[in-house]
């Protein structure tokens, strides 16, 4: 997953699959707010809502597509 804030603030981003092949999936809406993320993307109709530890190490969360959910952790990486 790839997040990035523009200068007014707002956020944007993709999701990559690696073991698919597949990168570049749009998110379609992304909130962070109270150190809480909130993902969506509606062309592979999923979703992700998760919250970042105490030191900004990791956020886990829970990954949902079609009609299953799955604990995802998301670390930073370069």
């Amino acid at each position: 997953m790839h997040i990035s804030e523009s200068q007014d603030g707002s956020l944007s981003g993709t999701i990559d699959y690696p073991d698919q092949e597949t990168s570049g999936i749009l998110i379609t809406a992304i909130t962070y707010k109270d150190l809480t993320l909130h993902v969506e993307s509606s062309s592979i109709q999923c979703s992700y809502d998760g919250v970042l530890n105490k030191d900004s190490s990791e956020i886990k969360g829970t990954w949902k597509q079609g009609g299953g959910g799955l604990v995802l952790i998301l670390k930073r990486t370069s």
